[in-house]
């Protein structure tokens, strides 16, 4: 029996993550997490590179390209310690490792790996970093992010109520936040209504969707999103309200 690369780079990512959630900080986790192959180093521009790569696999919808290539990456971020008393000492590495998990995440969510060490694990992974730093609007964003992981995977599990009540928390939260661009607060909004109708709340999820459609057609310019707005507000016109 062999790992393949994917399946290895899974369980690296939600090492990670696992470990900035219980220690409460990224600046301890990197160090000691996985061994790297023996000889290799850190090199800024292979990682770049090697992101390239995933950016022209996820172009071309290669999906299983793009996560080989992001285990490679991994592999160099792998090697190189995050200081340990500021890591804003090393901006660089630390937006290297954003694109990544931005990168990672999107691979998962269109393989449909959600919960299985996948995108999930990869926007917990930015929830952490943005707040580390103090990224107020990207954070809130990736508060948005998660609520739509969370939505999928509740789907998976029988329509959970805890886990849309967690993923209805995060759009809370990320609307509380007003320095959103528009395409990001509607975005919000619709993952909300979905949520709030999976949930029964078929009134308040008629509010998200108008909200998200009335930002839509002011600055989308998009008839494709704007037709899925107009069409889960029909389906919710049709629920009875709650």
């Amino acid at each position: 029996f062999r790992f393949s690369p994917n399946s290895i780079a899974c369980v690296v990512l939600f090492a990670i993550v696992a470990e900035i959630r219980r220690l409460g900080t990224i600046t301890q986790v990197v160090p000691f997490l996985w061994p790297v192959p023996r000889g290799r180093t850190f090199k800024a521009k292979r990682v770049k590179n090697l992101l390239a790569d995933m950016d022209v696999a996820l172009a071309r919808s290669d999906y299983v390209a793009a996560i080989a290539s992001g285990y490679l990456a991994l592999q160099d971020l792998l090697t190189k310690p995050m200081p340990l008393d500021d890591p804003r000492q090393n901006r660089g590495l630390l937006d290297l490792w954003l694109a990544y998990l931005a990168r990672w995440q999107k691979a998962s969510a269109w393989i449909g790996n959600i919960d299985h060490l996948g995108s999930l694990a990869a926007v917990e992974g930015m929830i952490e970093i943005h707040q580390f730093l103090g990224n107020d609007a990207l954070y809130h964003d990736a508060l948005g992010a998660r609520a739509s992981c969370l939505y999928s995977l509740a789907k998976r599990r029988g329509r959970s109520p805890a886990i849309l009540s967690a993923a209805l928390d995060d759009i809370a939260a990320s609307l509380a936040f007003r320095g959103h661009p528009p395409l990001a607060r509607s975005g919000a909004y619709s993952v909300g209504a979905r949520i709030l109708l999976t949930l029964g709340r078929a009134r308040e999820a008629r509010e998200y969707f108008r909200a998200s459609l009335a930002i839509d057609e002011r600055v989308a310019n998009s008839d494709a999103s704007i037709g899925r707005h107009l069409s889960g507000l029909a389906l919710a016109m049709t629920r009875v309200p709650s």
